[in-house]
């Protein structure tokens, strides 16, 4: 009988080509987390409210707001808050809390009012919030 010759495995270039390319994203997103953790330097949430648009429902007003956070961390249970104003007299107010703005980030928060928010000067703010 004859013996068999061992085949000899050879990788091949596809192979080598995907180990490549799997090193070279490994290596590069280590550099980025290494570069994001020396540069990056946190600071205070800036939270920045702005009116999207309002709706009528049943018997009351809805308005769509949108938070932004251009701050360099994290806010956590941020309270915004809007009010119905004619002149000085305050006439109603609403609010509502987001649980997170991450930073650079944009959230949706709705207020609901009894009265026609199109017809006085809406005045939204945030209140405030704290670090996760």
């Amino acid at each position: 009988m004859a013996r068999k010759k061992p085949v000899q495995s050879r990788t091949s270039f596809w192979e080598w080509g995907a180990a490549a390319l799997g090193a070279a994203i490994l290596v590069f997103a280590i550099g980025y987390m290494a570069w994001y953790g020396l540069t990056h330097t946190s600071g205070p949430p800036v939270i920045v409210v702005e009116r999207a648009e309002s709706v009528r429902l049943d018997g009351s007003y809805v308005v769509k707001v949108l938070v932004r956070n251009k701050g360099r961390s994290t806010a956590a249970a941020v309270e915004i808050e809007g009010a119905l104003k004619d002149g000085e007299e305050s006439l109603e107010t609403s609010a509502a809390t987001l649980d997170y703005v991450p930073e650079n980030s944009e959230r949706e928060a709705y207020l609901q009012f009894s009265r026609d928010p199109d017809k006085f000067d809406l005045k939204l703010r945030a209140v405030g919030g704290s670090a996760p």
